[in-house]
């Protein structure tokens, strides 16, 4: 009635150990999501920039509501952005959990693993982490010519964040294919 095998022809067995297929759409959602608020990030300083220049050519041309708006949107998106990779990292431990239940027993979770280029995956983390670490540093922005520089290497970052999460979509297509 059931194939013999790593269940023992048990359908029970094989149902509580089959990996759970909203899981690979949660990691790939999220990682959609991570994308686009990084691009958002980008936008959010390149309008910063833009005040930051028009502050250097006509200084009554900006207020303080303006920049003060400018810099909350600039910091609230990389906290939200923050919490949704932190989600990313989260979903996707517990789908590999769930990998490693289900294909442990047969001995394919490190082949699935490999096909699927898994350790891209850890490299992917890695960058993102120490990018963040990296250009997290407490600089002085004393003035809008400072703010510039700042904003310039941050709109470099999060573009390479937004890279780093289209490849994490397309690294969770791949193991969910594998």
């Amino acid at each position: 009635q059931y194939a013999a095998g790593p269940y023992n022809g048990n359908p029970m067995m094989q149902a509580a150990s089959r990996p759970s297929s909203g899981l690979p759409i949660a990691v790939m959602t999220l990682s959609a999501l991570y994308v686009v608020l990084c691009l958002v990030e980008v936008f959010a300083l390149v309008h910063r920039v833009s005040l930051a220049n028009n502050l250097i050519s006509d200084p009554t041309s900006v207020t303080v509501d303006q920049a003060n708006s400018a810099d909350n949107l600039v910091s609230g998106l990389s906290v939200v952005a923050i919490i949704v990779f932190l989600a990313v990292i989260i979903v996707l431990g517990i789908w590999q959990r769930s990998l490693r239940n289900a294909l442990a027993p047969t001995g394919q979770y490190q082949a699935v693993l490999k096909a699927a280029r898994y350790q891209v995956f850890r490299a992917v983390w890695l960058v993102s982490i120490l990018l963040a670490i990296f250009l997290r540093g407490s600089q002085n922005l004393d003035t809008p010519q400072d703010v510039i520089s700042h904003d310039h290497q941050y709109m470099a970052y999060y573009g390479i964040r937004a890279a780093l999460g289209v490849l994490l979509v397309f690294l969770a297509l791949q193991l969910k294919r594998a």
